[in-house]
Order: C-alpha cells, then structure tokens, then sequence
C-alpha cells in the first residue's frame, strides 16, 4: 500500500509574532515572511519558514 509523500511538519509560530505590514518583504533568500516580531532603529525582525519548515528569527537591517 502506498501511503503517499509525507507529510509537511506542522509548527507552532510564537504567540508574539504579529502579522506583517504592508511594506514588508514576502520573501528574504529561501525564506518566507509570515510575521514581524518587532522593529527598531536598525530593522525589523521577522519570523521565516523555509522550504524544510523550521521556523527561523531574520534580523533585517535597513541600509542607509
């Protein structure tokens, strides 16, 4: 019997995670953007998955 391709892990993201704004990036090298933890005067910090799923924090730096 054939059982299929596996299954794509399911992860918790941290409850302090929040949406992204509307000018954020979607997508950072094989990352995907799925929610902003906070910003400051360098950049934001955002939440990423990549194609494996594990959730990963991208500190991005705004150049100037």
């Amino acid at each position: 019997m054939n059982a299929g391709p596996p299954l794509a892990p399911t992860f918790e993201l941290p409850p302090e995670l929040g949406p992204p704004e509307s000018g954020d990036p979607r997508v950072v090298g094989p990352y995907r953007l799925v929610g902003r933890l906070g910003a400051g005067g360098m950049g934001a910090v955002y939440g990423g998955l990549d194609e494996r799923g594990p959730f990963t924090l991208i500190d991005f730096h705004e150049q100037t």
